[in-house]
């Protein structure tokens, strides 16, 4: 071992306190980025086991391309193609059960199953169904091992569906081999299916085997040929836009981790940056005894990588108990509210690397500056008595670059495009790292105040420390203000992005009662209702209006889009469309026209699109082209891309005759509660549908809204654990320097309370420097975030989330007492006369 190395270790283990708190900041920021590398990909498997098909041996698998259903007399037109020797078909869909009458699962109802129709026709399918107990009949049932053995299903039990046309009974003939895991799923015949999804003589997949010794690469492209463009190679997946949304989560969970690091990594720049000061004599000796600056710059990166090198190794091993302990706690609710399983996934190498990456990199990056800092220090320098760091005033520079920052930032923010907005944040969150050292001394002076009434003299000394200390401090208050910015933003835009659809469902929807199904995720395939319930519910006495919206998948080009089917008379009864283009009294006029559309704000931004363009959308017969003629949203489709056509069109060019979604509305003077009663009698044979009260269903939705913003709390928490650390950290390093200080205090006659309040008030001011600064930039990324919204087709109104602000106002400095707690102990209990012993 070389004597650098040895100089290292003996510093490290003679300082264990800092030591350990730097360690605990790497584990900190590591296991976070393994928990969070750990959960994306067990959230994917969860999702992907239920959406892609059985690994068997299949040449071609096809589906359409919008992911909709086709008819069946494409299989024939495919068996003539030379080459296939078999083609078998099947139509899949996503039922979601009504809880009332769904089997229960570990003490809660099911809430969907993948329901498959079978082709009993057809003898030798591709996709041999393993069936272990009995058999799979016209009328029969057939379900997995794992479900009969947790919901104690048996041979003979009916499983009731909701279906197109009300309700379905099919009765358990068999059981099939599954794997646990992902979502469950059912088989029944396909006439059975077709009916129940309301699609008869449709397919959505197609499996394909070909002859041996045939060319594969022209089979499978005489194949494509025969089908026609609106179908594609599967790819093993029937249900792309779902896996999708799961790769992009894990992208702000991946950044959540990298900013944890982040925060992490200032933590250790605040340590080493004290080295010189605390190390003065140390270094001085060193340097008189013939070290070199080489030598005390390699020692200095030498306890940064070593400290790296431990973190790391603690924090992955961290990281994947907590990953564990996460997937333990969430699987029961995502089984219950997904309906899925959560099955632990490995760790992905990438994801190890990744964290040693930041970990060891991190650390070594974050100390080489204070190292080349501490290897200038002359002997002469280092040997004088040391008083503490020197009160540094903010150079001249450092000030106009933050100044000049602060300006382009507001500029930013004036502008009003969005890209300006967004740079504008980074800037202001620039300046406040570059005018920290300069305005933590004011800000400080200012808070003094309040704190003075209750801690007069220890509040005024706890300022003079900050002020010694200034540069280190101002980090340490932007850390906590980084933290706590992403909290307030998010709850900023939660807010707001409540109140917006919450104003927008005031705007359009007219209805008195909306019929939806349990889960309203139409990206999942909820099962529609015939024309039937509408007519039903048309007849109940007191109703003015009943008429439905009916969704189906499509594409523009490349892009995924849900065509929307409206009745142009009825609907603008029970609801409406904010517009940007166009207008209500031309728009569902020209609506009724063969091939218009009305495009969402979100598609519309996407793609540039203005009144008057023609935009072909795929559908089971090819390519249509449909004619822009407004472009507006309404509350329900607002997130995904949307074309607005007339039912007729729909039906003619879709094949979609099913309402997904309901709406009700009462004639002028009906009582809601009189007529409630009877608009559930028929909906009696429709299991599939809820009947909701508008007004209900919106104070819900507001009540779901609050409860995901007190989620927004815990998050909190987690971020504000790397600024307790710094501060925790801070306080130690500064109780360290100013142990003759101390010594001095309690020599006068200070007690140990009194010192202990030093320390307390010390980290209450930075705490709430760093509170207020936080709350600042987080409303500004917050307005930001709001106004980028409109690209989503949502437009919210910016708001304050008072009760967040205020709750982060005191968790801040709840935060601040405790990491004043250990310092502020060890300060108290410093012995005089070694006190002033120090050097």
């Amino acid at each position: 071992m070389s004597a650098t190395t040895t100089l290292a270790l003996r510093y490290l283990l003679r300082r264990k306190t800092r030591a350990l708190l730097t360690s605990l900041a790497i584990v900190f920021g590591v296991a976070l980025v393994v928990a969070m590398g750990g959960l994306v990909p067990t959230l994917t498997a969860s999702m992907t086991s239920s959406v892609l098909s059985s690994v068997e041996h299949v040449d071609l698998s096809l589906s359409s391309a919008t992911r909709g259903a086709f008819p069946e007399s494409t299989a024939e037109q495919l068996r003539s193609v030379a080459g296939v020797s078999k083609v078998s078909g099947r139509l899949a869909g996503l039922v979601s059960l009504n809880a009332a009458s769904a089997p229960q699962v570990d003490g809660k109802p099911l809430s969907a199953v993948q329901l498959i129709g079978v082709d009993l026709t057809d003898t030798t399918p591709v996709r041999a169904l393993i069936v272990t107990t009995g058999v799979l009949t016209d009328d029969g049932l057939l379900i997995s091992e794992n479900l009969r053995d947790q919901s104690k299903l048996k041979l003979g039990d009916a499983f009731l569906f909701p279906a197109a046309n009300g309700s379905a009974t099919l009765k358990i003939s068999g059981f099939v081999a599954a794997p646990p895991g992902g979502i469950e799923v059912v088989y029944a015949s396909l006439p059975s299916v077709q009916t129940i999804l309301g699609k008869p003589g449709a397919l959505t997949q197609l499996d394909l085997l070909f002859a041996a010794n045939v060319n594969t690469e022209s089979t499978r492209a005489a194949v494509l040929t025969a089908a026609g463009p609106g179908f594609v190679a599967q790819a093993a997946r029937n249900n792309s836009q779902l896996l999708d949304q799961v790769s992009r989560m894990a992208m702000p969970m991946q950044a959540f981790g990298v900013l944890a690091m982040v925060l992490a990594g200032f933590i250790i720049f605040i340590t080493f940056r004290t080295v010189v000061v605390e190390r003065r004599r140390d270094l001085g000796l060193l340097r008189a005894l013939g070290a070199t600056r080489s030598t005390v710059l390699a020692m200095v990166t030498i306890e940064g990588l070593l400290l790296g090198v431990v973190g790391t190794a603690v924090g992955i091993l961290v990281g994947v108990g907590l990953e564990r302990l996460v997937v333990s706690g969430l699987a029961p609710v995502w089984r219950s509210q997904v309906g899925l399983v959560l099955e632990p996934q490995p760790i992905a190498l990438k994801t190890v690397l990744l964290s040693v990456l930041l970990g060891v990199g991190g650390s070594v990056l974050s100390c080489l500056a204070p190292a080349r800092q501490a290897s200038r220090v002359s002997p002469r320098e280092a040997m004088r008595p040391s008083g503490g760091e020197a009160r540094l005033v903010a150079s001249r520079a450092r000030v106009i670059s933050g100044t000049v920052l602060a300006v382009l930032s507001i500029l930013g923010l004036l502008v009003g495009s969005v890209a300006s907005q967004t740079i504008g944040v980074f800037l202001f969150i620039a300046a406040v790292f570059f005018l920290g050292p300069a305005l933590i001394v004011p800000l400080t002076g200012a808070f003094r105040r309040a704190l003075g009434i209750v801690l007069s003299q220890e509040a005024r000394i706890a300022q003079g420390n900050v002020g010694r200390q200034r540069h280190r401090s101002a980090i340490t208050a932007s850390v906590m203000a980084v933290a706590l910015a992403i909290i307030v933003s998010l709850a900023a835009l939660t807010a707001s992005t409540i109140e917006g659809i919450v104003s927008q469902v005031d705007r359009t929807m007219r209805a008195d009662f909306m019929v939806l199904p349990p889960t309203l995720n139409s990206s999942l395939g909820a099962i529609g209702a015939g024309p039937e319930l509408a007519r039903a519910l048309s007849q109940v006495e007191g109703v003015d209006v009943a008429t439905g919206l009916r969704i189906g998948p499509s594409k523009a080009g490349e892009l995924d889009v849900m065509v929307v089917g409206l009745d142009p008379t009825a609907f603008p009864k029970v609801g409406g469309i904010d517009f940007e283009q166009g207008s209500a009294e031309t728009a569902f006029t020209e609506l009724a026209q063969p091939r218009t559309f009305i495009a969402n704000p979100m598609w519309a931004q996407q793609k540039q699109l203005k009144v008057g363009d023609v935009v072909p959308l795929l559908g089971p017969k090819g390519p249509m082209d449909y004619r822009l003629i407004a472009v507006g949203t309404e509350t329900l489709n607002y997130r995904f891309p949307s074309a607005y056509i007339a039912q007729t069109n729909l039906e003619a060019d879709f094949g979609l005759t099913s309402d997904t979604l309901l709406f009700v509305t009462l004639k002028k003077g009906t009582p809601l509660e009189q007529v409630r009663a009877a608009l559930k009698k028929p909906l009696e044979a429709w299991p599939g549908f809820v009947l909701h009260a508008t007004g209900e269903w919106r104070d819900r939705m507001m009540e779901d809204g609050r409860k995901k913003l007190n989620a927004m709390y815990v998050l909190l928490v987690v971020l504000v654990v790397p600024a307790l650390i710094a501060l925790a950290n801070t306080l130690g390093i500064n109780v360290l320097e100013r142990i003759r200080e101390i010594g001095l205090l309690r020599a006068i006659g200070s007690t140990r309370q009194q010192v202990r309040r030093i320390v307390l008030a010390e980290s209450l001011l930075l705490a709430s420097t760093g509170a207020l600064t936080g709350i600042a930039v987080g409303l500004w990324m917050g307005l930001v975030w709001v106004r980028a919204m409109a690209s989503f087709g949502l437009s919210a109104t910016f708001h304050v989330p008072v009760s967040a602000v205020a709750f982060t106002a005191v968790l801040a400095l709840v935060f601040g007492a405790l990491a004043a707690f250990f310092p502020a102990r060890h300060a108290a209990k410093l012995k005089i006369v070694s006190a002033l012993r120090h050097e």
